[in-house]
């Protein structure tokens, strides 16, 4: 929960990209072997995981030491820096530029993030995470129908 609020930033040559995390899930414990996430769950904390999930990339930030299952799952952002970017070519007015980073597979898209970052330092030069999270009280669990087993629950702002 303590990454909402703050801004995920993505730096491609001189374009910068960011927006505020908005909501994220959290995922603790084994999952089968044939997770799509299990690999990356034993990445040491800090450690951005990729994975692909129906198509689309998924970012995860590892949390735990090595070897203990854990990653919080960006969901969504709401974009701030470099929103007339990510609406060039687009038939989308910029008022609407959420809808460009408002699930998993939408705003690893919009921020160019693919498969080349899994097992990258979130403190990157080209990717990274600043700023302060919101205080709990602004903070609400989502409710979602079929999680895994793993998934301690998803949080956004509210």
């Amino acid at each position: 929960k303590d990454l909402l609020g703050r801004k995920l930033v993505r730096k491609i040559g001189n374009k910068r990209y960011t927006g505020i995390i908005s909501e994220i899930g959290a995922y603790a414990g084994t999952p089968s072997k044939k997770s799509v996430n299990y690999d990356g769950m034993l990445y040491e904390p800090g450690i951005i995981h990729i994975f692909r999930y129906r198509g689309h990339y998924s970012l995860n930030i590892s949390t735990e030491k090595i070897k203990k299952p854990s990653v919080v799952h960006i969901s969504k952002l709401i974009p701030l820096d470099g929103i007339e970017e990510l609406v060039k070519g687009k038939s989308i007015d910029k008022k609407y530029a959420h809808r460009l980073t408002n699930g998993p597979g939408k705003l690893t898209k919009a921020f160019e993030i693919d498969e080349t970052y899994d097992g990258w330092s979130i403190g990157g030069n080209d990717i990274w995470i600043e700023g302060n999270g919101v205080s709990e009280s602004k903070v609400r669990k989502v409710d979602r129908k079929r999680l895994a087993e793993i998934c301690l629950g998803y949080y956004s702002l509210s």
